[in-house]
């Protein structure tokens, strides 16, 4: 079987927290494994089952990350393995500090935004 992936696929097994929007009610929070991260993209596990076409929120660490469902496949009674798209990535560098990269189809990531005021005059006095 060959592979069709156009990017490189890294193994990881980090923690992460989805946010799982809801319409009628308040977003749920949802433990989630990362098992696999690319340019673009991104493979989880979770106990949900996410629907394609779904934008969600990942928070790991300093990270958070808006992505698209593509897939959500059920491997176990309470597991589901979701393929997603990244849309955004933001960096949170520290109270005052973040950077956000806005992810296009054919695009690399590319800072949108840079870091707050007090931040760039410090960076530019340096």
């Amino acid at each position: 079987m060959t592979n069709r992936r156009s990017e490189t696929r890294f193994a990881t097994d980090g923690k992460a927290e989805v946010v799982v929007p809801r319409r009628l009610r308040r977003s749920e929070n949802k433990p989630a494994t990362v098992c696999d991260v690319s340019k673009s993209g991104l493979r989880i596990r979770l106990s949900s089952q996410m629907h394609e076409g779904a934008e969600i929120t990942i928070h790991m660490g300093d990270l958070l990350v808006t992505a698209e469902v593509r897939r959500c496949t059920k491997i176990a009674p309470d597991l589901f393995e979701v393929g997603l798209r990244i849309n955004d990535l933001q960096v949170q560098a520290g109270p005052t500090q973040s950077r956000v990269w806005h992810m296009g189809p054919a695009q690399t990531a590319a800072p949108a935004a840079a870091a707050t005021a007090p931040a760039a005059a410090t960076a530019k006095a340096s």
